[in-house]
């Protein structure tokens, strides 16, 4: 969060952005963006939910999309 008195700029606010689960079932697909679970249309802040792939999130925010991707399963070999 920028401090007291300074805007975040939209670099600055796109990069807190963080997709942190893909959610699939019975009653469609959601979202988890910085711990909230959203649906297709759905806003965080600024943000609306434009389009949930397999890995990645469209989003849009002041006229600009943005994929948000998930983060790459980190697989260690057994020993």
């Amino acid at each position: 969060m920028p401090p007291q008195g300074h805007s975040a700029s939209p670099q600055e606010a796109a990069q807190t952005l963080q997709l942190q689960a893909i959610i699939r079932g019975s009653h469609g697909q959601r979202a988890v963006i910085n711990g909230q679970s959203l649906k297709v249309g759905e806003q965080l802040g600024t943000s609306r939910l434009k389009a949930i792939y397999p890995r990645a999130v469209l989003i849009e925010r002041q006229r600009q999309q943005e994929l948000l991707r998930l983060a790459e399963p980190i697989v260690k070999p057994s020993r």
